[in-house]
């Protein structure tokens, strides 16, 4: 008797939920498999180092994850990041299996001499071309958001990720009936995200003020508080609800990355009030992947969480060699 209760449940609770009536509207399909085989979701807070996790924790800036140590058995481990502790080298061992893939984020190429960077599209395709010739990836048969790498994942099944920003992806975000039924489906956040946007703007003026008086460069302040809106707020709400839709597809494999801390710690400090306002959004985010990923009816997801590499805030080298850059010496000593 109750066995059939808690089925009709879960039928209802399906019928209801907003990830099922995306499959359905958007015509994607379901990963037919047994709804007992194992899957994963792998959940990134990029940026986020052990000192400040636990300083954010202990400020109630996690509650969530607060409770997943306190009562879902979770625990917390340290991770050596390598060297270069960048999201493209650890990305790059962790989907390729590829030890010290990667020199840095943007480095000199041996073979043609040419200046490369990460953050460049056809640069991140083509190191990732390279990474896939000796492994499949961990993403096969899944998906990627929001990573440098799609990590093996089809390009149709991975979103936002740098080796696949191009003009498909563009027009697939863009597509109106796909915005339109996203923005039908999730009225709600679309409410929350606004009001969200309306403070982190306001944050965002306020902070950009006090840049100014610090004597920040006015072009890269008015261009961060785009960045800030952008990743912060409305890229992490487009991954969570993608992410959530492959929940309930059953994917095999999930890897999200939640960018918003690691944009604010690169811009005021890992330890500024700014970059932990933003870890709260993050929790939340986390909360409702998690939720999505233990009612998804697909297959029996394992969570994990973790973070790519810290940051620490340091002296500027110009700070301590009386203005002269890192490049001038490093060329004089070379000569």
């Amino acid at each position: 008797m109750m066995s059939r209760i808690f089925v009709r449940m879960r039928r209802l609770r399906r019928w209801f939920s907003r990830s099922e009536r995306a499959l359905k509207w958007l015509g994607l399909q379901r990963n037919e498999t047994n709804p007992d085989e194992p899957g994963l979701l792998l959940i990134q807070i990029d940026g986020l180092g052990h000192g400040q996790f636990q300083r954010a924790l202990s400020a109630g800036r996690l509650p969530f994850l607060k409770h997943l140590l306190q009562q879902e058995g979770y625990s917390v481990s340290s991770l050596y990041a390598g060297v270069p502790s960048t999201t493209p080298a650890v990305q790059a061992e962790l989907f390729f299996g590829k030890k010290t893939a990667l020199p840095a984020f943007s480095y000199l190429d041996p073979k043609n001499g040419q200046l490369v960077k990460l953050f460049d599209p056809p640069a991140a395709k083509c190191m990732e071309q390279e990474l896939g010739v000796e492994a499949d990836g961990l993403m096969a048969g899944g998906a990627a958001y929001g990573n440098i790498f799609g990590g093996g994942a089809e390009e149709e099944e991975t979103h936002f990720c740098v080796s696949a920003l191009g003009w498909q992806e563009l027009r697939r975000a863009l597509n109106p009936l796909t915005f339109l039924l996203l923005l039908v489906m999730n009225i709600m956040s679309v409410f929350r995200v606004a009001a969200l946007l309306v403070i982190e703007f306001g944050l965002s003026l306020v902070d950009f003020v006090r840049g100014i008086r610090k004597g920040q460069h006015l072009r890269s302040e008015a261009k961060f508080i785009l960045a800030r809106v952008g990743v912060c707020i409305g890229l992490r709400e487009l991954i969570v609800i993608g992410a959530s839709v492959d929940l309930a597809r059953g994917l095999p494999v999930i890897h999200v990355n939640l960018a918003g801390f690691d944009e604010q710690s690169h811009r005021r400090g890992p330890h500024s009030a700014f970059a932990h306002w933003v870890l709260k959004g993050i929790d939340h985010a986390i909360r409702r992947l998690w939720t999505e990923a233990k009612r998804s009816p697909g297959r029996d997801y394992r969570v994990w969480i973790y973070s790519d590499h810290g940051q620490e805030s340091v002296i500027p080298y110009k700070s301590l060699s009386g203005g002269r850059s890192i490049q001038a010496v490093v060329g004089e000593l070379v000569q």
